[in-house]
């Protein structure tokens, strides 16, 4: 996988289309490596059009929408990027916590319990900057989701500052 995974790196650096490559190798080998069945859901992802007219993009035409549906009542929840939703309010926002070398909650926790100081790295600002986008959208209810190991020592710190901790259960 890993060899694929560099040749379709390789391949759209060069502005080659792996599209078609990549939905061959999850129907015939990822899926079937792992005993599992192409669900309607995963087909409708696979077949979504992807617009490549100008032989550089590759941005998927299918919105990333999640409905659920509670006691009749239909919600749909946008699924998308930070980048994506720049200028826009949103209800709620779920600040997702990332990987990059360092956890990004990792990065800014000082800055979440409300100890401000200019940033030391060039990685902090960004994450500053992406953190200030995401959570200054939602117009009723901000949530942002961290393991549990990345928090744990910070958890009094964080509540002392005004964040209500709640810890979600795998089951």
């Amino acid at each position: 996988m890993k060899l694929k995974l560099t040749k379709w790196c390789l391949d759209i650096h060069k502005g080659l289309s792996v599209t078609q490559e990549v939905k061959e190798f999850i129907i015939h080998e990822l899926c079937a490596s792992l005993d599992i069945e192409i669900s309607g859901d995963l087909q409708q992802f696979l077949d979504a059009n992807i617009d490549e007219s100008d032989g550089q993009s590759r941005t998927i035409i299918m919105p990333n929408i999640y409905k659920h549906c509670c006691n009749g009542t239909e919600i749909d929840i946008h699924i998308s990027t930070i980048h994506s939703v720049k200028g826009e309010t949103h209800t709620a926002t779920l600040y997702l916590e990332t990987f990059y070398y360092q956890y990004d909650v990792l990065r800014i926790i000082e800055y979440l319990k409300g100890n401000y100081s200019e940033p030391s790295s060039q990685i902090i600002k960004y994450n500053l900057k992406m953190a200030h986008v995401a959570m200054s959208r939602p117009t009723h209810l901000l949530c942002v989701a961290a393991h549990e190991d990345n928090i744990g020592t910070h958890l009094k710190e964080l509540q002392e500052f005004g964040w209500e901790v709640v810890k979600v259960n795998e089951n």
